[in-house]
Protein backbone atom coordinates (compact mmCIF):
# COMPACT_ATOMS: atom_id res chain seq x y z
CA UNK A 1 0.00 0.00 0.00
CA UNK A 2 1.35 3.37 -1.32
CA UNK A 3 1.45 5.86 1.77
CA UNK A 4 -0.22 9.36 0.64
CA UNK A 5 0.95 12.98 1.68
CA UNK A 6 -1.01 16.12 1.14
CA UNK A 7 1.91 19.21 0.25
CA UNK A 8 0.21 22.42 0.63
CA UNK A 9 0.91 25.33 -1.91
CA UNK A 10 -0.80 29.15 -1.52
CA UNK A 11 -3.51 29.79 -4.13
CA UNK A 12 -2.21 32.44 -6.88
CA UNK A 13 1.05 32.04 -5.47
CA UNK A 14 3.47 34.30 -8.14
CA UNK A 15 6.42 32.04 -6.70
CA UNK A 16 5.50 28.41 -8.00
CA UNK A 17 9.45 28.08 -9.16
CA UNK A 18 10.79 28.10 -5.68
CA UNK A 19 9.03 24.56 -4.92
CA UNK A 20 11.26 22.73 -7.61
CA UNK A 21 12.65 19.88 -5.79
CA UNK A 22 8.70 19.10 -5.39
CA UNK A 23 8.08 19.55 -9.55
CA UNK A 24 11.16 17.64 -10.33
CA UNK A 25 10.32 14.20 -7.64
CA UNK A 26 6.80 14.48 -9.08
CA UNK A 27 7.34 14.28 -13.07
CA UNK A 28 10.27 11.86 -12.53
CA UNK A 29 8.43 9.65 -10.13
CA UNK A 30 10.87 10.15 -7.01
CA UNK A 31 8.19 10.35 -4.57
CA UNK A 32 6.59 7.21 -6.08
CA UNK A 33 9.80 5.30 -5.79
CA UNK A 34 10.25 6.50 -2.75
CA UNK A 35 6.30 4.89 -1.71
CA UNK A 36 4.91 8.10 -1.32
CA UNK A 37 2.05 9.60 -3.19
CA UNK A 38 1.98 13.09 -3.13
CA UNK A 39 -1.06 15.23 -3.66
CA UNK A 40 -0.54 19.20 -4.34
CA UNK A 41 -3.62 21.12 -2.16
CA UNK A 42 -3.82 24.34 -3.10
CA UNK A 43 -4.85 26.32 0.20
CA UNK A 44 -4.05 29.33 2.53
CA UNK A 45 -4.56 27.58 5.88
CA UNK A 46 -0.89 27.17 6.85
CA UNK A 47 0.09 24.09 8.54
CA UNK A 48 -0.67 23.56 11.90
CA UNK A 49 -4.14 25.88 11.95
CA UNK A 50 -7.49 23.56 13.31
CA UNK A 51 -8.91 23.47 9.94
CA UNK A 52 -5.62 23.03 7.79
CA UNK A 53 -5.99 20.38 4.94
CA UNK A 54 -2.60 19.85 4.49
CA UNK A 55 0.30 17.52 5.71
CA UNK A 56 2.90 19.35 4.91
CA UNK A 57 4.60 23.15 3.54
CA UNK A 58 7.44 24.81 2.88
CA UNK A 59 8.14 27.04 5.59
CA UNK A 60 10.61 30.41 6.23
CA UNK A 61 12.45 30.45 9.49
CA UNK A 62 10.87 33.00 10.54
CA UNK A 63 7.64 31.04 10.53
CA UNK A 64 8.80 27.88 12.28
CA UNK A 65 10.23 30.11 15.04
CA UNK A 66 6.68 31.55 15.45
CA UNK A 67 4.92 28.44 15.38
CA UNK A 68 8.03 27.18 18.03
CA UNK A 69 6.86 29.95 20.74
CA UNK A 70 3.47 29.86 19.87
CA UNK A 71 3.54 25.87 20.44
CA UNK A 72 2.09 24.61 17.32
CA UNK A 73 2.88 21.42 17.09
CA UNK A 74 5.11 20.67 13.48
CA UNK A 75 8.72 20.06 12.77
CA UNK A 76 11.04 20.56 10.19
CA UNK A 77 12.03 17.70 8.25
CA UNK A 78 14.53 18.71 5.24
CA UNK A 79 16.18 22.42 4.06
CA UNK A 80 13.81 23.76 1.19
CA UNK A 81 16.50 26.40 0.96
CA UNK A 82 19.72 28.18 1.89
CA UNK A 83 21.41 31.05 1.26
CA UNK A 84 24.61 29.95 0.52
CA UNK A 85 27.28 28.28 -2.35
CA UNK A 86 26.18 30.90 -4.52
CA UNK A 87 22.55 30.03 -4.57
CA UNK A 88 19.65 31.56 -3.08
CA UNK A 89 16.53 33.31 -4.48
CA UNK A 90 16.01 36.46 -2.73
CA UNK A 91 18.80 38.87 -4.54
CA UNK A 92 18.75 42.30 -3.06
CA UNK A 93 17.49 44.88 -5.95
CA UNK A 94 18.27 48.59 -6.89
CA UNK A 95 17.84 50.85 -9.75
CA UNK A 96 19.79 50.88 -12.90
CA UNK A 97 20.82 54.52 -12.76
CA UNK A 98 22.18 53.82 -8.70
CA UNK A 99 24.52 51.65 -9.71
CA UNK A 100 25.55 53.57 -13.04
CA UNK A 101 26.50 56.83 -11.46
CA UNK A 102 28.40 55.15 -8.33
CA UNK A 103 25.69 55.48 -5.56
CA UNK A 104 25.82 51.92 -4.95
CA UNK A 105 29.23 49.99 -5.70
CA UNK A 106 30.60 46.37 -5.28
CA UNK A 107 31.17 47.93 -1.34
CA UNK A 108 28.37 47.09 1.02
CA UNK A 109 29.34 50.18 2.79
CA UNK A 110 28.00 52.24 -0.04
CA UNK A 111 24.51 51.66 1.47
CA UNK A 112 25.26 54.35 3.84
CA UNK A 113 22.54 56.91 3.41
CA UNK A 114 20.32 55.05 1.09
CA UNK A 115 16.53 54.44 1.77
CA UNK A 116 15.68 50.37 2.34
CA UNK A 117 12.61 49.19 2.06
CA UNK A 118 11.00 46.59 4.36
CA UNK A 119 7.50 45.36 5.46
CA UNK A 120 6.51 47.04 9.07
CA UNK A 121 3.11 46.42 10.35
CA UNK A 122 1.04 45.50 7.39
CA UNK A 123 1.54 41.91 7.55
CA UNK A 124 -1.03 39.75 9.24
CA UNK A 125 1.50 38.00 11.19
CA UNK A 126 3.26 40.72 13.29
CA UNK A 127 2.11 43.56 15.34
CA UNK A 128 1.96 47.65 14.01
CA UNK A 129 4.96 48.99 13.49
CA UNK A 130 7.32 46.03 13.95
CA UNK A 131 9.48 45.51 10.83
CA UNK A 132 8.86 41.71 9.55
CA UNK A 133 11.10 39.31 10.88
CA UNK A 134 12.53 37.60 7.58
CA UNK A 135 14.22 38.21 4.71
CA UNK A 136 13.25 41.74 5.97
CA UNK A 137 15.16 42.20 9.58
CA UNK A 138 17.67 39.38 8.50
CA UNK A 139 18.85 40.74 5.17
CA UNK A 140 19.38 44.09 6.61
CA UNK A 141 20.78 43.13 9.63
CA UNK A 142 23.74 40.98 7.85
CA UNK A 143 23.85 43.90 5.51
CA UNK A 144 24.74 46.26 8.11
CA UNK A 145 27.08 43.99 10.08
CA UNK A 146 29.03 43.08 7.21
CA UNK A 147 29.38 46.27 5.88
CA UNK A 148 29.84 47.97 9.40
CA UNK A 149 26.91 50.24 9.70
CA UNK A 150 24.39 50.57 12.01
CA UNK A 151 20.76 51.19 11.79
CA UNK A 152 21.66 55.07 12.16
CA UNK A 153 23.43 55.10 9.15
CA UNK A 154 20.73 54.18 6.54
CA UNK A 155 16.76 55.10 6.11
CA UNK A 156 13.70 52.26 7.04
CA UNK A 157 11.16 52.75 5.04
CA UNK A 158 7.65 51.16 5.08
CA UNK A 159 7.27 49.42 1.84
CA UNK A 160 4.68 46.39 1.46
CA UNK A 161 6.06 43.52 -0.07
CA UNK A 162 3.21 43.58 -2.47
CA UNK A 163 3.95 47.37 -3.91
CA UNK A 164 8.10 46.93 -3.48
CA UNK A 165 8.62 47.07 -6.95
CA UNK A 166 7.07 50.26 -7.60
CA UNK A 167 7.75 51.81 -4.97
CA UNK A 168 11.91 50.92 -5.77
CA UNK A 169 11.12 52.05 -9.66
CA UNK A 170 9.27 55.58 -8.34
CA UNK A 171 12.47 56.22 -6.20
CA UNK A 172 10.50 55.88 -2.66
CA UNK A 173 13.46 53.69 -1.40
CA UNK A 174 16.57 52.54 -3.06
CA UNK A 175 16.96 48.96 -2.19
CA UNK A 176 14.52 45.95 -1.73
CA UNK A 177 14.86 42.40 -1.26
CA UNK A 178 13.30 40.66 -4.30
CA UNK A 179 11.91 36.86 -3.42
CA UNK A 180 9.62 36.87 -6.93
CA UNK A 181 12.20 36.33 -9.97
CA UNK A 182 9.38 36.93 -12.55
CA UNK A 183 9.24 40.95 -10.87
CA UNK A 184 12.92 40.61 -11.14
CA UNK A 185 13.55 39.89 -14.52
CA UNK A 186 11.06 42.41 -15.59
CA UNK A 187 12.32 44.96 -14.16
CA UNK A 188 15.84 44.08 -15.96
CA UNK A 189 13.80 43.72 -19.17
CA UNK A 190 12.48 47.13 -19.00
CA UNK A 191 16.07 48.35 -18.12
CA UNK A 192 15.47 50.03 -14.86
CA UNK A 193 16.13 47.38 -12.42
CA UNK A 194 19.40 45.70 -11.23
CA UNK A 195 20.28 43.14 -8.88
CA UNK A 196 22.89 44.61 -6.34
CA UNK A 197 23.60 41.65 -4.66
CA UNK A 198 22.66 38.18 -4.03
CA UNK A 199 21.08 37.04 -0.77
CA UNK A 200 24.08 34.76 -0.50
CA UNK A 201 26.60 37.35 -0.52
CA UNK A 202 25.20 39.23 2.32
CA UNK A 203 23.46 36.55 4.15
CA UNK A 204 24.47 33.02 4.00
CA UNK A 205 21.95 31.41 6.51
CA UNK A 206 19.08 28.81 6.60
CA UNK A 207 16.47 30.12 4.77
CA UNK A 208 13.31 28.22 4.56
CA UNK A 209 12.86 24.44 5.20
CA UNK A 210 9.73 21.68 4.87
CA UNK A 211 7.75 21.34 7.88
CA UNK A 212 5.45 18.60 8.49
CA UNK A 213 2.80 18.12 11.43
CA UNK A 214 4.39 16.44 14.28
CA UNK A 215 1.19 14.02 15.01
CA UNK A 216 1.10 13.01 10.76
CA UNK A 217 5.18 12.28 11.21
CA UNK A 218 4.06 9.75 14.31
CA UNK A 219 1.04 8.27 12.45
CA UNK A 220 3.20 7.81 8.87
CA UNK A 221 6.24 7.86 9.17
CA UNK A 222 7.08 6.29 5.81
CA UNK A 223 5.11 8.87 4.15
CA UNK A 224 7.46 11.35 5.59
CA UNK A 225 10.46 9.16 4.64
CA UNK A 226 9.20 8.87 1.08
CA UNK A 227 9.10 12.28 1.09
CA UNK A 228 12.48 13.52 2.02
CA UNK A 229 13.87 10.90 -0.09
CA UNK A 230 12.26 11.95 -3.21
CA UNK A 231 13.19 15.34 -2.05
CA UNK A 232 16.68 15.38 -1.90
CA UNK A 233 17.00 13.20 -4.90
CA UNK A 234 14.95 15.86 -7.01
CA UNK A 235 17.11 18.51 -5.39
CA UNK A 236 20.62 16.78 -6.61
CA UNK A 237 18.70 16.44 -9.91
CA UNK A 238 18.41 20.69 -10.20
CA UNK A 239 22.28 20.84 -8.99
CA UNK A 240 22.87 18.06 -11.80
CA UNK A 241 21.83 21.00 -13.94
CA UNK A 242 22.76 24.20 -12.76
CA UNK A 243 25.98 23.39 -11.37
CA UNK A 244 27.66 20.99 -13.54
CA UNK A 245 25.56 21.49 -16.62
CA UNK A 246 23.93 17.51 -16.83
CA UNK A 247 20.71 17.66 -18.36
CA UNK A 248 20.30 21.95 -18.41
CA UNK A 249 17.77 22.17 -21.18
CA UNK A 250 15.44 19.10 -19.93
CA UNK A 251 15.55 20.85 -16.38
CA UNK A 252 14.51 24.44 -17.79
CA UNK A 253 11.88 22.40 -19.64
CA UNK A 254 10.30 20.98 -16.77
CA UNK A 255 10.40 23.86 -14.56
CA UNK A 256 8.83 26.32 -17.26
CA UNK A 257 6.16 23.36 -17.35
CA UNK A 258 5.26 23.22 -13.64
CA UNK A 259 6.02 26.68 -12.56
CA UNK A 260 4.38 29.14 -14.64
CA UNK A 261 6.96 31.20 -15.33
CA UNK A 262 8.28 31.97 -19.18
CA UNK A 263 11.78 30.53 -20.16
CA UNK A 264 13.47 33.18 -19.80
CA UNK A 265 12.50 34.11 -16.00
CA UNK A 266 13.55 30.17 -15.25
CA UNK A 267 17.07 30.77 -17.47
CA UNK A 268 17.92 33.94 -15.75
CA UNK A 269 16.85 33.65 -11.72
CA UNK A 270 18.86 33.47 -9.14
CA UNK A 271 19.42 29.94 -8.48
CA UNK A 272 17.14 28.34 -6.10
CA UNK A 273 18.98 27.38 -2.80
CA UNK A 274 18.92 23.49 -3.05
CA UNK A 275 21.32 21.65 -0.24
CA UNK A 276 22.47 18.68 -2.12
CA UNK A 277 21.59 16.72 1.34
CA UNK A 278 18.75 18.09 2.67
CA UNK A 279 20.03 18.59 6.22
CA UNK A 280 19.29 21.78 7.76
CA UNK A 281 21.25 24.36 9.31
CA UNK A 282 19.91 24.36 13.17
CA UNK A 283 23.00 26.71 14.31
CA UNK A 284 21.65 29.24 11.52
CA UNK A 285 18.22 29.07 12.42
CA UNK A 286 18.86 29.50 16.40
CA UNK A 287 21.17 32.44 15.47
CA UNK A 288 18.65 34.16 13.36
CA UNK A 289 15.65 33.30 16.15
CA UNK A 290 17.77 34.64 19.16
CA UNK A 291 18.40 37.96 17.09
CA UNK A 292 14.18 38.17 16.41
CA UNK A 293 13.88 37.45 20.07
CA UNK A 294 16.32 39.90 20.92
CA UNK A 295 14.78 42.46 18.90
CA UNK A 296 11.44 41.70 19.91
CA UNK A 297 10.46 40.44 16.77
CA UNK A 298 9.05 37.15 18.07
CA UNK A 299 7.66 36.59 21.26
CA UNK A 300 9.78 34.36 23.03
CA UNK A 301 13.39 32.97 22.33
CA UNK A 302 12.60 29.38 20.97
CA UNK A 303 15.08 26.40 20.84
CA UNK A 304 15.28 25.45 17.02
CA UNK A 305 16.60 22.49 17.73
CA UNK A 306 13.13 20.87 19.12
CA UNK A 307 11.87 21.86 15.91
CA UNK A 308 14.00 19.78 13.73
CA UNK A 309 14.25 16.24 13.17
CA UNK A 310 16.85 15.20 10.89
CA UNK A 311 16.25 11.36 11.00
CA UNK A 312 14.31 11.18 7.98
CA UNK A 313 17.41 12.90 6.33
CA UNK A 314 19.76 10.92 7.59
CA UNK A 315 18.01 7.86 5.92
CA UNK A 316 17.62 9.44 2.65
CA UNK A 317 21.30 10.17 2.74
CA UNK A 318 22.49 6.27 3.96
CA UNK A 319 20.18 5.18 0.66
CA UNK A 320 21.46 8.28 -1.74
CA UNK A 321 25.06 7.95 -0.72
CA UNK A 322 26.98 11.26 -0.56
CA UNK A 323 26.70 14.14 -3.56
CA UNK A 324 29.62 14.78 -5.49
CA UNK A 325 30.80 18.18 -6.70
CA UNK A 326 32.70 18.82 -9.84
CA UNK A 327 35.78 18.89 -8.09
CA UNK A 328 35.00 15.43 -6.16
CA UNK A 329 34.47 14.01 -9.55
CA UNK A 330 37.79 14.03 -10.73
Amino acid sequence: MVDRLRFGVFSGDPARIMFGPLWIGLERGYFADAGVEIEVVISDVRIGAADDPIDLECSSVGDLARRAVAGVEVVSVASQEQWRDGRGLTPLCTRREMLDRGALTDDLASVRGKRIGVETGGSDRLGQGKMRPEPDFIYVYYLLKHAGLSLDDITLVNTPHRRAHDDLQNGVVDLINAPRPRKVIEGEDAGWLARWKEAWEVAPRQGRSCIVKRAFAEQHPEAVQGFVTGWIRAGRDYLDAIVKGQGREAMMDLLVRHSGETRRVVERMSPLGVSPDGRVDVASMQHDADLWAEHGLIDGRPDMASMVDMSYVDRALAQLGPYRTPGEER
